[in-house]
């Protein structure tokens, strides 16, 4: 089952359904979702000269309503350095499977002794290369320090190319 770290507010609640399960929550922002979704609405008209059938090809206007199938995240959350910590997964568009955590150390401490909702616990080595390689995934090198990780194990994960990031560190940090 995919799983991905997203940061999202520290109070944030997930919307649910009419039934009280988690919407899924696609993980683009509904500014960006609805940006893309108004191109491609102007591309279909400039081709066709009308928006009819656009809608049943490309699906509805993109919402933050948790009564729609598929849900954005919403616009005007704080900064990312702001947010918690929480893993999802992206079986579905989106659910999540941890509480939010303030800090990375407190995910993987749950990771370790938890797991998540759908998975047993993880090795304390898996859990920190697990959180550690969404890090670097999302660029911010500088965030493995400030989140109090170390290098430990972060040339074990063979998605991400942890030497470049290695060396891209001490001026990162400056």
């Amino acid at each position: 089952m995919g799983r991905e770290i997203r940061r999202v507010p520290l109070e944030f609640k997930h919307p649910d359904n009419a039934y009280g399960n988690p919407n899924p929550m696609l993980g683009t922002p509904l500014s960006e979702a609805d940006a893309e979704w108004e191109r491609g609405r102007a591309e279909h008209i400039t081709e066709f000269g009308t928006d009819d059938g656009f809608e049943e090809d490309h699906g509805p206007k993109p919402s933050t309503d948790p009564e729609e199938s598929l849900c954005y995240t919403p616009d005007g959350w704080p900064p990312e350095d702001e947010r918690g910590w929480c893993v999802y997964e992206t079986v579905t568009e989106g659910t999540p499977v941890t509480p939010v955590f303030a800090t990375a150390q407190e995910l993987i401490y749950h990771l370790h002794c938890h797991g998540t909702s759908a998975d047993p616990p993880m090795s304390r080595d898996a859990a920190e290369r697990f959180v550690l390689s969404a890090i670097a995934d999302q660029g911010d090198v500088k965030r493995i320090a400030a989140e109090g990780l170390t290098y430990t194990n972060f040339n074990t994960t063979p998605e991400v190319d942890f030497e470049q990031a290695k060396s891209d560190m001490p001026e990162k940090l400056e």
